[in-house]
């Protein structure tokens, strides 16, 4: 392979779809020129989108080596690629803790993908003490808000998949702090007053949803009728 410029084999390796390929790709690049921060960022977001764990602990430990630090973009594409290919979550935290060692700024956005793979294995304490440190970072912008509305969504359904009607009450609640509550906080709320055998909040949910134009499914409505039937 010859490749004029890093440029060029970065390229290249935005198209490597298996971690042998990026891995190979990167050797030639090494053979040529001395990997740039572009490069090495751009080897550990290829191996983030194959879900190659290991090779990103092995990247990560050779950037902190010649220190090479990671960019926020890199930061956000590998978090969010744990997320999406369900990574061990100690895997998460390993990535996450060297990069604090380090001293990284993390934004709203990185806290909320955490939380997500935290309540991803159901550790609903882990993802409230993320949801604590995301409500510290003191900001009134649109990204803050949407991030801990979302938050609240995620610890929603956590709760309620636990059938824990308080707490599901309490993310519901809190969420309306943050903005309007999605269609998908409404319906999860609705499940659990259900569950729950509270027919009456659930029905008074039922309709300040439909207040505020959403259209609730079938399933939630046919639920909502059969438990209203059979209390008279």
């Amino acid at each position: 392979m010859h490749v004029k410029s890093q440029h060029a084999y970065c390229a290249i390796l935005q198209r490597c779809k298996v971690a042998s390929a990026v891995t190979r790709v990167f050797s030639h690049l090494q053979a040529s020129f001395e990997p740039s921060f572009v490069s090495w960022n751009k080897l550990l977001r290829q191996y983030g989108w194959c879900g190659d764990w290991e090779h990103i602990q092995q990247t990560r430990k050779h950037m902190r080596e010649k220190h090479i630090l990671v960019s926020d973009s890199t930061c956000t594409s590998v978090l969010n690629n744990f997320d999406q290919n369900s990574a061990p979550i100690e895997v998460v935290e390993s990535f996450w803790n060297s990069l604090q060692r380090d001293g990284f700024q993390f934004s709203s956005a990185h806290y909320l993908v955490l939380l997500r793979c935290r309540a991803r294995v159901n550790d609903v304490a882990g993802a409230n003490v993320i949801f604590s440190k995301l409500k510290s970072i003191h900001s009134s912008s649109a990204p803050i808000s949407r991030h801990l509305l979302r938050a609240c969504e995620v610890l929603l359904q956590c709760a309620q998949a636990n059938n824990d009607l308080q707490a599901a009450y309490q993310f519901f609640e809190e969420g309306k702090l943050h903005g309007t509550p999605t269609l998908n906080m409404y319906t999860l709320m609705c499940n659990a007053f259900l569950q729950a055998g509270e027919a009456r909040a659930a029905t008074k949910l039922f309709n300040e949803m439909r207040q505020l134009g959403y259209t609730p499914s079938p399933m939630l409505e046919a639920a909502l009728q059969k438990v209203t039937e059979s209390t008279g």
